[in-house]
């Protein structure tokens, strides 16, 4: 029992609390509206090509992550979610009334997913940076581990609950039950009671404060290194479960669409396990070895998956697999937020959702690369590429704002 009240100590906090379930719903409104999108597009196109296309239009807000953090540094940050919010649920509340009406088309869903992405690029650093508002450094750890906890959670049970409704019932009711779950989140996000605003200097222009956010990473190591690695990450080690996973359980493992899942379900579980490791036992001053190890755990894991032809080790290496990713996604936001000042928190996280464009280029690089070299012998230069990038962040950056891990030369 004593574990466990430490593994949920910044529940504690009531605005915390209420901050996390708001993060929860939202990552369930997410796996489960990626999974409906889909299922339209292909449905309505028949094209595979255009099935990416709609993922893609998903991260695309992504690209204004800079802007965002502006705005999210400016404004309070409660209310900027709010808004942000309302406009989410004119977004599900339109799918649904064209679906209910049969007037969807396919430029419909296009628009609207791309309009989502942008909503979305102003909601993630704003949440970030309120997470760290709402608790104090030492339970910073522990409140970012159990947000990370939560999405590993519902990147299973959304696309389970999504697919079930889905079949059952059609994509209206898909939206209906979206829409239902975006007012609770909203209803959480009004019960939260933010401290006293901080006193702000003299506001400048958006690109001055951009600069500003990019100039303060820059100074600051740690941050620095922890935005390399996001980006190291989402280019070289995120393409193999959100791109590459079929070609293995097709034509490498030979197990179909069931032991696709259990693979997928593997390295989230572990994740989710990883998360709950650093809500437990994670501190600020543990969080660069924990981001070091587990990245290089991450991309050693990689490796060794690439070079087993059979079914069962190759579950085992992707449940490790998942547990180094859980300890590099957890402790790269716990670095950022732990080392940022407060009126910079919104700009340094909108960098930090930039580094997610990277996911598409490592994609369609790592696609490319299968064709011709095959997918083990992809995945293996990634995560030797991976660790050597690893190493050279750690050279450049970790080591001389950490002497501590000098002996991981």
């Amino acid at each position: 029992m004593p574990g466990l009240v430490q593994t949920l100590q910044a529940l504690r906090i009531r605005n915390f609390r209420y901050l996390w379930l708001s993060h929860t719903l939202s990552y369930f409104i997410q796996r489960m509206e990626v999974l409906v999108l889909g299922w339209l597009v292909l449905e309505l196109t028949n094209s595979p090509f255009l099935v990416g296309l709609i993922g893609a239009l998903r991260f695309g807000g992504s690209l204004i992550g800079p802007l965002a953090g502006v705005v999210a540094d400016r404004f309070n940050r409660r209310q900027l979610l709010l808004l942000v919010q309302c406009l989410i649920l004119v977004q599900m509340g339109g799918m649904f009334l064209l679906i209910w009406k049969g007037w969807l088309q396919a430029w419909h869903i296009f628009a609207i997913t791309l309009l989502g992405g942008v909503n979305r690029a102003f909601e993630w650093p704003t949440q970030q940076a309120l997470t760290a508002d709402l608790v104090q450094e030492e339970e910073l750890a522990n409140g970012v581990a159990l947000i990370n906890a939560a999405s590993n959670v519902t990147s299973i049970l959304g696309p389970a609950l999504g697919g079930v409704v889905l079949a059952w019932f059609g994509p209206g009711a898909c939206y209906g039950l979206l829409f239902v779950i975006g007012l609770l989140q909203m209803a959480t996000l009004y019960q939260i009671r933010m401290p006293s605003p901080m006193a702000k200097g003299k506001e400048h222009s958006l690109w001055q404060e951009i600069r500003t956010g990019v100039h303060y990473s820059a100074h600051h190591p740690l941050v620095l290194a922890a935005l390399a690695t996001a980006v190291l990450i989402n280019l070289l080690g995120f393409p193999l479960t959100f791109s590459l996973m079929p070609v293995f359980a097709r034509d490498i493992l030979a197990v179909g669409a069931d032991g696709l899942g259990f693979l997928t379900a593997a390295v989230g579980g572990g994740s989710l396990l990883g998360s709950l490791l650093v809500a437990s036992r994670g501190t600020l001053h543990q969080a660069a070895p924990l981001m070091l190890g587990g990245t290089l755990g991450w991309m050693g894991s990689m490796i060794l998956f690439a070079l087993l032809p059979w079914y069962l080790p190759a579950l085992l290496v992707l449940g490790v697999m998942g547990i180094a990713q859980g300890l590099s996604m957890a402790n790269i936001a716990i670095l950022i937020l732990g080392h940022t000042t407060p009126e910079m928190r919104g700009r340094i996280m909108g960098l930090r959702s930039m580094a997610i464009c990277a996911l598409p280029v490592g994609s369609l690089v790592a696609g490319a690369a299968t064709e011709l070299l095959g997918a083990p012998l992809t995945v293996l230069l990634s995560g030797i590429l991976g660790i050597g990038l690893m190493c050279g962040i750690h050279r450049q950056f970790l080591r001389v704002a950490n002497p501590s891990l000098t002996r991981l030369s």
